[in-house]
């Protein structure tokens, strides 16, 4: 039983690490923009528009995402795994 319990919180510690470093790159255009984090609330936002870089280069980060929450809890289960002896 504690093998699958093991093998299970991996699993879910996985996926909430490719939530948290999921990333999107988008070239519209003269538009360049770069998402890390899962694109309906991403952790971090990069955005410029080739050749005004001085002027619409724009970062944005949001530590209070779904998308950052996949790192704390992504460590909580490889520490529960841990815990596991089996």
């Amino acid at each position: 039983m504690n093998k699958v319990l093991r093998a299970l919180f991996l699993v879910l510690a996985f996926a909430a690490f490719l939530v948290f470093g999921s990333f999107n790159i988008v070239n519209v255009g003269g538009l360049q923009s770069i998402t890390v984090g899962q694109n309906l609330s991403p952790w971090l936002k990069y955005s410029r528009v080739k050749g005004l870089e001085k002027f619409t280069e724009k970062w944005q980060v949001n530590v209070l995402s779904w998308s950052a929450a996949g790192l704390p809890v992504g460590i909580a289960f490889l520490i529960l795994r841990s815990r596991l002896k089996g």
